[in-house]
């Protein structure tokens, strides 16, 4: 399974963090470090949550079955957001 990003949103860059705004809904969602480098991650196309963690665990220095529940717990909350789709 793959995730893209819903074209209705927009994002801001707030200091470290990241602001989505879902334009359908008017919700916004604010995003820490690591929920933003997964976003631009998304954003560049659709990408598997194998890939998302195989990222981050690369780029922070992490453990993989720690990453994968936070990765896979991030992705869920942002389905319910309707900010990102499953493929």
């Amino acid at each position: 399974m793959k995730y893209s990003i819903n074209p209705a949103c927009t994002t801001a860059n707030v200091g470290e963090e990241v602001v989505v705004l879902n334009a359908d809904s008017g919700v916004y969602f604010s995003l820490n470090e690591v929920g933003g480098f997964l976003w631009e991650k998304i954003k560049a196309g659709p990408v598997s949550a194998e890939d998302l963690v195989s990222c981050v665990v690369e780029a922070y220095d992490t453990d993989e079955p720690t990453c994968k529940d936070d990765v896979l717990r991030i992705l869920y909350e942002l389905i319910n957001e309707n900010l990102i789709f499953e493929e």
